[in-house]
């Protein structure tokens, strides 16, 4: 094979590569910034990729690179060159098609390596979430047409190059079925070395970084007291202006739901039964705040809205309750840094702010920091039984 036919079967496969690692990166820094607004655009186009952390305690850290490079960047290879991907809109389908396989395959390989061991371990909370599967198939759509439209490119300049030269000069046609056998063979096996890599090391590299976040704690000096947080009032503080056919606390019971999750982001359902006899009416936003298991008030921000796992927000919409009817409201935040203080045990809420908050326990990992809380909505009936 001439350099550059080599370099036009490997050059998509890097740039799978290149995709795989930006994307992950984009993610993290969509963690990290303070702007809720790039923080929203950058989880729409940048899935989180890499599962173990890059910076891992060395050789960790390193070998999950290099097991990702191999595990994508040969993963991309075979299945372009089992597809045929290249030149023509059918070839850039192919490529793209590639893309959202070797992506699928590279998280979900590793992934089903760990559920296995944690189910014959007995250890289901080292139960790794399946998500991180679709994500790593939603970035094939998003950012696979980039290695499809380089393999395109190159096979049209290499047809280009190869009619405009002189007959004589042209390779001969001779064995291309051999050596697609060898290409195809040889991304196969790095293929497979890669993925079987990320298996063993995605693991090793996530207790190595536990470990030494453990002795960063462990070394570090005692901390001072816990503080008593924020006070959580009984009524919001404010000057609001209620109306009279709204529900009161007496009218309402309130719960919530278990928190699902996804690749950074937790979200829950928030849901008011009317249980009087009478018919009330509910309004806007449901007011919250939220305190650890022994009641210390957190440090939080509620904004009005749709997050990443709610239903889309209407807006404030007046809703008539029958008795036993119910509406509801969604939740939704992000992940945040390790925190010293015990996450978030109860909820204390009301159906508006200016109403007595009620308090329902919860199970979640909230310790301060911005939530989305969508309006109140009707309930979806209850299916029949």
């Amino acid at each position: 094979m001439r350099p550059t036919a080599l370099l036009r079967f490997l050059l998509p496969g890097l740039v799978a590569v290149g995709a795989w690692f930006a994307s992950d990166a984009l993610s993290q820094f969509a963690l990290s910034t303070t702007s809720p607004t790039i923080s929203k655009a950058l989880r729409l186009v940048a899935p989180a990729t890499i599962q173990a952390p890059l910076s891992a305690p060395e050789p960790w850290g390193a070998w999950v690179a290099v097991a990702s490079v191999l595990a994508v960047g040969a993963g991309y290879l075979f299945f372009s060159a089992v597809f045929r991907a290249g030149g023509g809109s059918a070839g850039f389908a192919a490529g793209w098609l590639a893309a959202v396989l070797a992506g699928v395959v590279a998280v979900g390989v590793p992934t089903g390596v760990q559920m296995a061991a944690a189910v014959l371990d007995r250890q289901l909370q080292a139960f790794p979430t399946p998500e991180v599967v679709d994500a790593a198939a939603f970035w094939g759509v998003v950012w696979g047409w980039l290695p499809a439209l380089t393999a395109t490119l190159l096979a049209r300049a290499g047809a280009s190059a190869v009619a405009a030269a002189p007959s004589a000069d042209r390779p001969a046609p001779a064995g291309p079925g051999r050596r697609r056998v060898i290409l195809v063979a040889s991304s196969a096996v790095a293929a497979v070395l890669g993925l079987g890599a990320l298996a063993i090391v995605t693991p090793l590299a996530l207790d190595a970084q536990r470990a030494v976040d453990q002795a960063v704690i462990a070394e570090s000096e005692p901390a001072a007291p816990e503080p008593v947080g924020v006070p959580i009032p009984e009524v919001a503080p404010g000057e609001w202006q209620i109306d009279p056919t709204w529900c009161t606390e007496n009218q309402l019971a309130f719960t919530a739901s278990t928190p699902d999750g996804a690749a950074g982001h937790r979200g829950m359902r928030i849901t008011a039964t009317n249980t009087s006899n009478a018919p009330c009416v509910v309004e806007g936003y449901p007011d919250l705040a939220f305190s650890d298991p022994v009641t210390n008030g957190f440090e939080t921000s509620i904004l009005h809205g749709d997050g990443m796992l709610t239903e889309p927000d209407a807006g404030p919409v007046r809703l008539d309750v029958a008795p036993g009817a119910s509406v509801e409201a969604d939740l939704s935040w992000n992940t945040l840094a390790h925190s010293d203080r015990d996450p978030a045990g109860f909820m204390h809420i009301a159906a508006y702010p200016g109403a007595v908050r009620q308090f329902v326990q919860v199970d979640t990992d909230i310790t301060g920091g911005e939530l989305e809380v969508t309006a109140w909505r009707a309930a979806a009936p209850a299916a029949a039984g």
